[in-house]
């Protein structure tokens, strides 16, 4: 696991130090790193898992989100990421966020990531689709599990 100022660095860089230490004790995990370097090496590896088919038509719609200060998957790459899956007639977008980092999604007013996405989604799927709203739903906001 990275140690906190790393984690800050590379993760959560647009929080306060205080918002990053608690971002980090709620949300920080060990994970294995085998499926990040899986992906990272996919286009070398004969046969790999993680390959991925750019010009895949039949793929359902994609919504690329990328955060202006993310250092782990910069915009730049974000960018380019947007490009090679446009290479497939299935819809693709990208929609990058001014300032953020790439805890995009836990940092204040995540509400307007979660609903810029929700509203996405729902545009993909029509008229039909319930109207809902990140910043109108509690139970959005992904609670810690309590600790005995």
């Amino acid at each position: 696991m990275f140690p906190f100022a790393r984690w800050w660095r590379v993760f959560a860089n647009s929080l306060s130090e205080s918002e990053a230490r608690a971002a980090y004790a709620r949300y920080a995990i060990a994970a294995p790193a085998r499926a990040i370097f899986q992906a990272a090496l996919s286009n070398i590896t004969p046969g790999s898992q993680a390959a991925i088919n750019f010009r895949n038509s039949s793929r359902g719609p994609l919504l690329l989100i990328g955060g202006e200060k993310d250092v782990i998957m910069p915009a730049s790459l974000n960018r380019k990421n947007f490009r090679k899956y446009s290479r497939s007639s299935a819809i693709t977008e990208y929609k990058e966020f001014a300032g953020r980092s790439h805890f995009i999604i836990g940092e204040k007013g995540w509400e307007e990531v979660a609903d810029y996405a929700l509203d996405w989604v729902q545009s993909k799927l029509g008229e039909n689709a319930e109207k809902v709203s990140a910043s109108s739903r509690k139970e959005a906001v992904p609670q810690a599990p309590a600790v005995a």
